[in-house]
C-alpha cells in the first residue's frame, strides 16, 4: 500500500488534527456531524491526503481550524491557542492515523461511513485501546 506521506510525518499529523477537531469544535463550536462534513470535503483534508508538506507539518492544528472555518458559513469566535487531549482531539488524532494507514482520501472514509462523529462515539471505550483495534473498530462502520 502506497501511503501519501512517509510514516516519520505521521505523528504531527496526527497531532495536528486532533488539535483541528478540538478547537473546531470545542472552541468554534461545529457540531461533530457539521464538522466531519466540512472536514471531508475540504482543502485541508484534500491536501493533507495528497501529502502537502505545507498540511503535514507546515501549519499547526489551530491555523488548520482557521483555515476550515474560512471556508465555513459557521460563525467563529475568538479562542486562545490552548488546548487540551479530549475526546475530540483523540477522535481527530485516530482519524489521522486511519487515513494514513488505509491510504484512502478523507472523502473515502467520509463516503464509506468512517466519519469523524462516528469515530468520536468510539471514545468510550477504545482511547485506551492499541491502535490496530482502532483500525479494526472503524473498518466495521
Amino acid at each position: 500500500m502506497t501511503h501519501a506521506y512517509i510514516e516519520p510525518y505521521l505523528k504531527d499529523v496526527m497531532r495536528n488534527l486532533g488539535v483541528m477537531s478540538h478547537f473546531c469544535i470545542n472552541e468554534y463550536g461545529l457540531s461533530p456531524e457539521k464538522f466531519s462534513v466540512l472536514f471531508a470535503h475540504s482543502h485541508v483534508a484534500e491536501q493533507i491526503s495528497m501529502g502537502n508538506p505545507r498540511f503535514l507539518t507546515g501549519m499547526s492544528g489551530k491555523e488548520m481550524a482557521d483555515l476550515l472555518m474560512e471556508s465555513s458559513d459557521e460563525a467563529k469566535p475568538v479562542s486562545s491557542d490552548t488546548y487540551y487531549v479530549s475526546p475530540e482531539y483523540w477522535a481527530g488524532w485516530v482519524m489521522a492515523y486511519y487515513q494514513w494507514h488505509t491510504a484512502k482520501s478523507f472523502y473515502q472514509m467520509y463516503a464509506d461511513g468512517q466519519t469523524y462523529d462516528k469515530i468520536l462515539m468510539m471514545y468510550h471505550p477504545m482511547h485506551e485501546a492499541d491502535l490496530a483495534k482502532v483500525v479494526e473498530a472503524i473498518e466495521s462502520l
